[in-house]
């Protein structure tokens, strides 16, 4: 049929009509991106003919080049055009990849989370010192970590994932997407999560199971619940204070959840802002 496009296989050959889709093209680009990777100037040729030939390719001031290595390599004088393409294309496209994955990595090690059952109270230090303290509700069926036992997990958790930033106060979240519905603080016959949400990661045998069950630090609509265990697992928080730990801790922040009071006297704590 007019205006179609076959596959093109890494070694240039025809696989097929119907080709030419933005998956093809990415297929291709990952081709070149592993045999750099790994040395396979195989890969590396193949994922340069492939990329060319599909037709789609957003390499701007590349086709040319491209083209010009693929004549070469016929030739055999491939090696000097190919090297200098794959250094510009590594510094054009493997280094930001490289630069976004390491910024992944880049965790909270400034700032402790302290969880008190008994007290139903949460502690924030930075750097050793408390410097917020907050009223929390935890699990109204009491501690531990099995599935679907709708406990709270005790022990070393971190914070795995940060979800609402920016989100209004009272925004209403289901499977961490935002409704776009806020509510107010203890709206009649509704208990959703809202405003923000910190996805707690255990580290122990001992709440191994925190991830998959769901845990989080929350915010709640029943405010006035805050202070009495009244969960279903998770912290409960109210929305003005969860907002404020959100901008407070980063990824990675040390989570303790214990079976015991706070470690040290309200009083020591600043007063939140």
């Amino acid at each position: 049929m007019a205006g179609k496009r076959g596959c093109i296989g890494v070694d240039g050959s025809a696989q097929g009509e119907g080709c030419g889709s933005g998956e093809q093209e990415g297929f291709h680009i990952l081709i070149w991106i592993f045999g750099v990777l790994f040395c396979n100037r195989s890969l590396v040729s193949g994922g340069l003919r492939s990329i060319l030939l599909v037709g789609r390719s957003e390499l701007p001031s590349y086709a040319e080049e491209i083209h010009q290595a693929l004549i070469a390599e016929e030739s055999g004088v491939a090696d000097s055009i190919e090297n200098s393409l794959m250094s510009r294309l590594l510094v054009g496209i493997l280094a930001p990849c490289l630069a976004l994955l390491l910024s992944s990595c880049v965790t909270d090690q400034h700032h402790l989370i302290e969880i008190s059952v008994p007290d139903q109270k949460m502690a924030l230090y930075r750097d050793g010192v408390k410097i917020r303290e907050y009223p929390v509700s935890t699990s109204k069926f009491g501690v531990g970590d099995s599935l679907s036992s709708n406990q709270t997990p005790l022990g070393a958790l971190r914070v795995a994932k940060k979800i609402g930033d920016g989100a209004p106060a009272g925004t209403v979240f289901k499977s961490r997407k935002p409704t776009g519905e806020i509510l107010s603080p203890d709206a009649p016959g509704r208990d959703p999560i809202v405003s923000r949400i910190l996805w707690l990661k255990g580290q122990e045998a001992s709440n191994a199971n925190a991830y998959k069950r769901y845990i989080y630090i929350h915010g709640t609509t029943e405010e006035r619940l805050i202070g009495t265990p009244a969960s279903y697992g998770c912290v409960r928080m109210r929305s003005a204070d969860v907002i404020d730990l959100f901008d407070q801790v980063g990824r990675g922040a040390l989570v303790r959840i214990e079976n015991q009071p706070l470690m040290t006297p309200s009083a020591s704590a600043a007063p939140n802002p």
